[in-house]
């Protein structure tokens, strides 16, 4: 799948200042005035992302964390109508079962710091912006977001090959509180009279 990137702004102009050509290839470009997903964004991604590029097997499964922009009525209308089951992961569980927490972003980020430093490294007058980040994301996506990678994912949160025994029993337990007791406030300290002294007054 390649990459959709969300540029911050309210019209497409946001995106003029990127060079969308140093992108990865088949890169989607979108925009949002935060630079969040939303709604309309996750259908589009969908629609132009997935769709495009997952093949012509049916039925095929998309596992997604629970995000509220992912189970939209568009995007399940969509889904129903291609035949793809859709499957949201349990909340506080994506440490288990969420392949790119547990083999791609990791990597990938450390691929992009050093993408970054490199570059800014080979000359001074280098910066990171706009019309810079593109090529270095591209650096960045090629190497931690590999094919290697990804399948390695799946199989860590035994999802493929399918081993449903393979999560611990003590992922299954309750949470234990974890927040601290309240340290009780320092007893008030007693007030004393100050007096300014001059030169004179030193002894």
């Amino acid at each position: 799948m390649p990459p959709m990137l969300i540029g911050k702004g309210k019209t497409s102009k946001s995106l003029f200042g990127y060079n969308t050509k140093e992108a990865s290839e088949g890169t989607i470009w979108s925009f949002q005035d935060r630079a969040w997903m939303n709604n309309s964004i996750w259908e589009q991604w969908f629609g132009e992302v997935f769709l495009a590029n997952c093949g012509a097997d049916r039925p095929q499964l998309l596992l997604l964390d629970g995000h509220g922009s992912h189970e939209t009525l568009g995007l399940l209308k969509m889904a129903e109508e291609e035949n793809i089951h859709i499957m949201a992961l349990p909340p506080h569980t994506t440490h288990y079962l969420q392949p790119l927490d547990r083999t791609v972003f990791a990597p990938f980020n450390k691929a992009y710091n050093l993408a970054c430093s490199d570059f800014m490294s080979a000359d001074p007058c280098n910066m990171g912006n706009k019309w810079t980040f593109p090529g270095l994301f591209k650096v960045a996506w090629e190497k931690g977001v590999s094919r290697e990678n990804v399948v390695s994912g799946f199989k860590s949160c035994w999802i493929y090959p399918l081993d449903i025994s393979a999560i611990p029993e003590c992922a299954y337990e309750p949470s234990t509180v974890t927040d601290k007791p309240a340290v009780p406030k320092p007893a008030a300290q007693p007030e004393f009279e100050t007096s300014v002294y001059n030169d004179a007054n030193k002894v």
